[in-house]
């Protein structure tokens, strides 16, 4: 039964990988096949739980192609926004398609896409410039470590959410310096971190008590209201 005690709650990290959408060829994380979730699972789940609204994250396995994203958010009656994943060179007039469609942004997969060097390409810096001019939010899905190197491109003044609270690497400490440049992000109000995806970097099973430190140190220089989940 959904909860009638949530008046206005948003999940804000989800996929969906509809069966009628086929994956491309190529790099991606790929879904398993209980995970071919349709539109109406999600708008179901969102349901089921409560949550009156919801931002889908593009998937790393449709690479540039958001149509299934983009047929999600369509279908929302206004519930749905999205973060897109598009090519640096698109051109103004798609990008504001995509605007009046749902998008509200754009994710730099460093991750799943192996483009970790792609934010020191000088087409990175201009299209970076160019989210800013539309107050787009720039989603950085990037191992921990790799924030040390990151931080020159992530300090122009985008609105920065950081997937996974920025994957710390949980064997180097809280003290390793990429998760310190993600904690200055959380201090210098720049930057949200998702407190999500915790499976993905700890090194224990559920409920993953190795990760409860980093959780903490996150929202002590993020605070709670730059948090999200």
């Amino acid at each position: 039964m959904a909860s009638s005690s949530l008046p206005h709650a948003v999940d804000c990290h989800a996929h969906v990988f509809p069966p009628e959408f086929a994956l491309p060829s190529g790099p991606g994380n790929k879904p398993e096949p209980y995970q071919r979730v349709s539109r109406h699972d999600y708008l179901a789940i969102l349901a089921r739980h409560g949550f009156t609204h919801g931002v889908l994250s593009q998937p790393s396995g449709y690479q540039h192609d958001n149509s299934a994203m983009l047929d999600a958010i369509a279908h929302g009656n206004g519930r749905i926004k999205g973060i897109a994943d598009v090519p640096y060179d698109i051109s103004d007039s798609d990008l504001d398609t995509f605007e009046r469609q749902g998008i509200i942004g754009h994710r730099f997969n460093l991750v799943d896409l192996d483009r970790r060097a792609e934010l020191a390409r000088p087409e990175a810096e201009r299209f970076l410039a160019r989210l800013r001019e539309r107050g787009w939010w720039a989603e950085i899905h990037a191992h921990g470590p790799w924030y040390a190197d990151l931080m020159p491109m992530l300090s122009r003044g985008n609105k920065l959410i950081l997937c996974h609270m920025g994957r710390p690497q949980i064997d180097l400490g809280l003290n390793e310096p990429g998760f310190q440049r993600v904690l200055e992000l959380g201090r210098s109000g720049m930057a949200v971190a998702k407190l999500t995806g915790t499976g993905r970097y700890s090194r224990e099973p559920m409920p993953h008590a190795d990760a409860d430190p980093f959780v903490a140190a996150v929202l002590k220089a993020f605070t709670p209201a730059r948090c999200i989940w």
